[in-house]
């Protein structure tokens, strides 16, 4: 993060104890919500619901919450979110890699702070959930691709969608230790003794790993959430222009980027609810849902999400055929402050 966004580093660090406090809170009613939901219906709770929860639940109180905090200290913070069910394949390349394929992830988080209106820092962390109690967790032989994707890096190609047959690559560098990682949930209910809702302390529902074959929790996701946020967890990625030049890390955000949008326009332009009701699987039937929060002072720029180049017909609509959920943070100084700085 460059020297612009230097004030936006010292005011989320001095505001950690609370804003990580949030971020855990946030993130325990989400999953109190999912278990809810799906007792309900008579479901024990899967991947997907604990993602479109995440994705959705959680991010109206965070925007609220910490926005409330960060906004005394001159910044606007918003977030914008996507839940997307159906994910994007990938096959590997290479005489060796024949016939493997897996999920490219589950959930992208991205963050953007803009200076004067200008984009200053664009970071993203990619997410693989896996759901399991148990500490280590061991990635099984179902899980061998997806892990190989991670740890090893290989070239890739998309199977379907307007990116079909294209190459992509992310790529390893050593600067950036964590640009993808494991997501670790734990689905116990929260009456179970170890559970991660049960409100013991130092207990958590979700936890951030680094991919091995021996999953074990480096931190729980609010920590990884706020490393994020100054820029400790994640990877930088180039602009728009830039990327298309690359196969790599730049151009796999923006692809994934445009695949959210393009869920959200779809469910849209097809005039369905933001608010299924009734259906069994509710990860499909909320695939599409979006959730903006913003905050009443400006964010020094339109939203991220209305950043994103549409296809060359001038279209957003490009049958994607899957993409992977978004969270989306938005910080920029607000002008109201800008001008104080400069009396």
């Amino acid at each position: 993060m460059n020297i612009q966004s230097f004030r936006w580093i010292s005011t989320i660090a001095i505001l950690e104890p609370v804003i990580r406090s949030l971020f855990h809170k946030s993130i325990v009613v989400g999953m109190l919500k999912t278990h809810y939901r799906c007792s309900k219906l008579g479901n024990t709770p899967q991947e997907p619901d604990f993602v479109a929860s995440l994705t959705l639940d959680t991010t109206p109180a965070i925007a609220e919450d910490v926005g409330r905090f960060v906004g005394k200290a001159g910044f606007s913070f918003n977030i914008s979110s996507v839940f997307c069910h159906q994910k994007p394949i990938v096959k590997f390349v290479g005489d060796d890699k024949t016939n493997k394929a897996c999920e490219l992830g589950d959930i992208l988080f991205v963050h953007l702070h803009r200076e004067n209106g200008t984009v200053v820092h664009r970071n993203a962390l990619l997410f693989q959930a896996k759901v399991s109690a148990s500490q280590p967790c061991y990635i099984d032989s179902a899980g061998s691709a997806q892990l190989d994707l991670y740890s090893n890096r290989p070239v890739f190609t998309y199977s379907r969608g307007p990116f079909n047959g294209q190459e992509r690559q992310i790529e390893c560098d050593n600067r950036w230790k964590k640009d993808v990682c494991y997501m670790q949930i734990d689905p116990s209910e929260p009456f179970e003794r170890k559970s991660g809702l049960s409100g013991m302390s130092d207990t958590f529902p979700i936890g951030s790993c680094l991919p091995c074959n021996k999953l074990e929790i480096d931190t729980d996701l609010a920590n990884e959430l706020i490393f994020f946020l100054i820029a400790k967890s994640g990877r930088p990625f180039d602009d728009y222009d830039v990327a298309q030049k690359t196969i790599g890390w730049s151009r796999v955000v923006w692809d994934l980027l445009e695949g959210a949008k393009s869920a959200k326009f779809r469910r849209k332009n097809a005039g369905i609810s933001d608010a299924p009701r009734g259906p069994k699987d509710l990860s499909v039937a909320w695939d599409g849902v979006s959730v903006t929060s913003s905050r009443p002072s400006t964010n020094g720029g339109s939203s991220f999400l209305n950043d994103i180049p549409p296809n060359r017909d001038g279209t957003h609509e490009n049958d994607f055929h899957g993409g992977v959920s978004l969270v989306m943070f938005e910080s920029a100084s607000t002008a109201e402050f800008r001008e104080r700085e400069f009396r």
